[in-house]
This record gives structure tokens, C-alpha cells and sequence, in this order.
């Protein structure tokens, strides 16, 4: 379990634990190569979109790279983000 979380249930009803200072409106990210879920939040007013990271997270069922093969079921591509 993720320390200082607490409980949250996705769009799509799977349900996990995100970082206690996790807001409504920020995102899930899975990075390639990365076993567990982030947490990003959007830095508002830039030109270019660019992210921060809350911290990682647990979603029941998008551990360590379950998430992969719904990408492949679904054809979802990978995108590129700009971290702060």
C-alpha cells in the first residue's frame, strides 16, 4: 500500500490508494518500464502542457504492467509528457 493514502475508486470503477495530497482533476499516468501507477497534476498557465508528479499509487488490476496488455486490447499508444 502506498504510505500517507487513502482510498479512491477510477472513471471505470477500478478502485486503489493515492497520495493523501491527490486532487479531483489530477491524472493517472503508467510510464513504460515503470511497475506501479503515478499521479500527475497539470502546472497551469504554460504554453506547452507539462506535468508534476504527485507521487505513485495503487490501482487493483494496473500493477506491474497489467496495464499493457489492455493498451495492446485497446491499441493505445503510448504519449509523450513533460515532467517538472
Amino acid at each position: 500500500m502506498v504510505s500517507n493514502s487513502r482510498r479512491f475508486a477510477t472513471t471505470e470503477k477500478s478502485l486503489g490508494f493515492v497520495p493523501d495530497a491527490t486532487r479531483v482533476g489530477d491524472r493517472i499516468a503508467i510510464f513504460l518500464g515503470c511497475s506501479v501507477p503515478v499521479v500527475l497534476r497539470e502546472i497551469p498557465g504554460l504554453k506547452v502542457m507539462k506535468w508534476y508528479l504527485v507521487g505513485e499509487c495503487y490501482i487493483d488490476g494496473l500493477m506491474e504492467g497489467e496495464y499493457m496488455e489492455i493498451a495492446r486490447e485497446r491499441r493505445l499508444l503510448p504519449q509523450a509528457i513533460m515532467l517538472m
